[in-house]
């Protein structure tokens, strides 16, 4: 919830759970706890626990398992998790709310104890939305694409292997910017 966005009165009907797959044992309770406590209001509730399970092409979150009426997804995990919901999610469009499960939540920033009230007010529509922008690059190596991404925050381009300076070429929007050498690169939103 952030001073400097949109102030948002939609109130939540429909929400979906999503965690980290690697968080699933100590996040049950909570997912127990969220869906009742949005099912005893009279919210729906859908939970995916197992991400894993049933292969696909997806990293974390399969977008056709989420209902086509939910109102937001609910991610359990750490920025991490959340950046990558971000980045599967962008289709459809949806507000996420980060719950951090971890010990650093920039992004996630509801913790374990402000559950209740985060859901308190997510259902009575006394939220901000903050429209954050992602970022698109591509990496070419000898004339041909060997990498895409997207992402929130920022994307990190580093050598691999060998201890030796990367010489960048940086194109943006499709104009040359300017040539770098250097170790690494990071290329972030504003």
């Amino acid at each position: 919830f952030h001073e400097n966005s949109h102030l948002n009165t939609k109130k939540v009907d429909t929400a979906h759970l999503f965690m980290e797959n690697k968080c699933i044992g100590c996040t049950v309770m909570i997912n127990r706890f969220v869906k009742e406590y949005l099912e005893k209001r009279g919210k729906k509730c859908t939970i995916r626990e197992n991400p894993a399970e049933g292969g696909g092409s997806y990293k974390y979150t399969d977008t056709s398992v989420i209902p086509e009426d939910v109102d937001c997804v609910l991610v359990l995990g750490g920025d991490g998790t959340l950046l990558q919901a971000s980045r599967d999610l962008t289709e459809r469009d949806l507000p996420l709310l980060g719950i951090n499960m971890g010990t650093l939540g920039y992004l996630a920033e509801v913790d374990r104890r402000g559950i209740e009230p985060a859901l308190e007010r997510l259902l009575a529509g006394d939220y901000q939305l903050v429209s954050r922008m992602m970022i698109y690059g591509e990496v070419y190596h000898q004339g041909k694409k060997v990498m895409e991404d997207l992402a929130l925050n920022d994307i990190v381009i580093g050598r691999y292997g060998r201890l030796r300076i990367i010489d960048f070429k940086i194109y943006v929007n499709g104009e040359y910017l300017n040539r770098y050498s250097a170790d690494a690169m990071v290329v972030s939103t504003p």
